[in-house]
Formats: structure tokens, C-alpha cells, sequence
């Protein structure tokens, strides 16, 4: 109660966790205390990500909750103590793994890429056409292909609904009509 558990926050409270939390970089039923003052938070933090294993996150949580609760510098940071304690632990817990690059990454050994075929690199209009070419040879109406193709010459809807005498929202609806079919037919192939 003395830590705020369960009140509104207030000045006094705050620093009787402030303590709290000095004490237990060396203590463990401080330490204990202190994360019984911080469960409400967490557990409100488990409850707004409905994606995550609710069991596996309040664990992962808690064990983040530990490690910013020892790290935590009072000194530095006097204010709000429980919010901090918290969003620390969240942030251990939840965003630290996904911004971490080496989770991501892949080490290749530098002699293996001289053994590795050229690639071909093919360019966004070369692989346009490629697509337009399959697509006319999946079934796909002539008239279909001539508005990508007006599309991509003009590069805009605008032009082409003036040029066709149309609505843009004509050209709109009708162009992705056609990419549906495309993708329909291409995908199937």
C-alpha cells in the first residue's frame, strides 16, 4: 500500500517505490515487492495485445520487468517510477527483439558468393511486360491490355479518361477490374 499499490499515484508513493527499487538491486523480497507494485501494469499490457500467448507474454514480461527493475537508475529518473518500470518492461520484452538487426540477418561466407550464379536482374517495365505478355496468353481480353498499356504511356488516369472521353473514375474502376483478372488468370498459370 505504502508503494501505491492500488491508490492513486502521489508523491509519497513514489518514493517509497523509488527506494523500494534501490534497495532491490541487492534485495530480493524488495525486488519481489516491487513487481507485486507493477503487476496491474503488466498485466494491462498483456491484455492489450491479444495477438501474443497471454501466458507466454506475462512470463516474458515479468522476466523483463526483473532486468528494469535492476537497471533502473532513481537518480536519473525520480519521477513516475512504476510507468517507467513498466513501459521499460515492455519495451524489453515486446519492441527490443524486433529492432534487434542480427535477429534478421544472415552471415554468408564471402567465398561462396564467387561460387554463386549472376543473377538476372530484370526491371519493373521489363517485368511489366512479361506479365502483359502471359496475361494475353492466359485469355485476357485485348482491350484490357491496351488500358495498361495507355496507363503506362500516360502514366496517369486523368489523361487517359480525357483521351478515351471517360470519367477518371471509369478509368479507375475498369483498370482495377483488369488487374484482378490478371492476377486471377496469372496466378492460376
Amino acid at each position: 500500500m505504502l508503494a501505491g499499490f492500488g491508490l492513486p499515484p502521489s508523491a509519497a508513493a513514489n518514493d517509497v517505490l523509488g527506494r523500494l527499487v534501490d534497495v532491490a538491486h541487492d534485495d530480493e523480497l524488495a525486488e519481489r515487492v516491487v513487481l507485486e507494485r507493477l503487476l496491474p501494469g503488466l498485466l494491462a499490457i498483456v491484455r492489450r495485445r491479444p495477438t501474443l500467448d497471454a501466458h507466454g507474454s506475462l512470463e516474458e514480461l515479468i522476466g523483463a520487468a526483473c532486468l528494469a527493475i535492476h537497471a533502473y537508475d532513481t537518480a536519473r529518473r525520480p519521477h513516475r517510477v512504476a510507468a517507467n518500470l513498466v513501459r521499460e518492461a515492455s519495451y524489453r520484452a515486446f519492441t527490443a527483439p524486433l529492432r534487434r538487426r542480427s535477429a534478421s540477418e544472415v552471415c554468408i561466407d564471402p567465398h561462396a558468393l564467387d561460387e554463386t550464379p549472376a543473377v538476372v536482374v530484370v526491371s519493373s517495365a521489363e517485368e511489366l511486360a512479361l506479365l502483359l505478355a502471359e496475361a494475353r496468353a492466359a485469355g485476357v481480353d485485348q482491350c484490357d491490355l491496351d488500358l495498361f498499356r495507355a496507363l503506362v504511356r500516360h502514366g496517369s488516369p486523368s489523361i487517359v479518361a480525357a483521351e478515351r472521353h471517360v470519367t477518371t473514375r471509369t478509368i479507375r474502376n475498369h483498370r482495377d477490374r483488369t488487374a484482378a483478372r490478371i492476377r486471377q488468370v496469372t496466378l492460376a498459370a
